[in-house]
């Protein structure tokens, strides 16, 4: 009698393993599903049709893929549903005219897009739908020509200009400093030396002067047998009221060609 029992203890335990280990085997099959099928959800490569992602429970993105690149619509949503963004793609690449819209639905912004750059007029809206800016731009570069409009339709034409100061230092020092601002004191602007490159304004072209509070300079050295320069071109990239850039060119003339920079 205790010998069966012993057995029937033995055979309990095997029993007890062997459960374990199939439970185990079962639950890593089940695990490595779950992980295949998160990945798939996930993973766009290859996809064709409108690939779907969600965000905190809501629907975020619809993008229209071909091979798992961009070709077509692409839309972004707010988390109550309504449309964030809309843009366009062809192979990989941005075309057409992409919208951003407010909260309340209406247009905030279209951009037009040749082969992924920004060509053509750029415009801004106000919530109520009226027209805020028109910005130009050509090849993915802005232009000059900035239109701003109030709420009430009104262009506004009124601008800072770019203010000159000299300080004549060489009796002394053999420097002349100039000094440069905009005539509204504004803090949010940039000083560039150069001008316009194919009528864009291009960053790369140009030297960044130094800019702090909304005031840069210029300083030179009296070189004797130097020759330079006696017109130095400036331009201001100011940020107006409404947000936009706004570019502003001016000139410095020189008293003298022996000045260096």
């Amino acid at each position: 009698m205790k010998y069966a029992f012993i057995k029937f203890l033995e055979g309990l335990c095997l029993f007890i393993l062997i459960f374990f280990f199939l439970s185990a085997c079962l639950n890593n099959t089940n695990k490595g599903k779950h992980e295949s099928n998160i990945k798939v959800k996930d993973d766009s490569s290859g996809y064709n049709g409108v690939f779907k992602s969600y965000r905190d429970g809501y629907l975020y993105s619809e993008v229209t893929l071909k091979n798992g690149e961009k070709n077509g619509l692409s839309v972004r949503y707010y988390p109550d549903g309504g449309i964030n963004t809309q843009l366009f793609y062809k192979d990989g690449i941005k075309t057409d005219t992409s919208k951003w819209f407010y909260t309340n639905g209406k247009i905030y912004r279209e951009t037009p897009y040749k082969q992924g750059k920004i060509h053509g007029i750029q415009k801004k809206y106000h919530k109520d739908g009226s027209v805020l800016a028109e910005i130009p731009y050509a090849n993915g570069k802005r232009k000059p020509g900035l239109r701003e409009f109030s709420q009430y339709g009104n262009e506004i034409t009124k601008y800072p200009s770019i203010v000159i100061q000299n300080q004549d230092l060489r009796s002394s020092s053999n420097t002349y400093i100039v000094h440069i601002r905009l005539s509204n004191n504004a803090k949010k602007v940039k000083f560039y030396r150069g001008s316009y490159v194919n009528e864009t304004f291009d960053v790369s072209k140009l030297e960044y002067l130094l800019t702090e509070n909304g005031q840069s300079h210029i300083r030179f050295i009296e070189k004797p047998g130097y020759t330079g320069e006696t017109k130095i071109h400036l331009l201001a990239e100011y940020i107006t009221r409404l947000g936009n850039k706004k570019y502003i060119t001016g000139k410095v003339i020189l008293p003298s060609a022996n000045l260096k920079y």
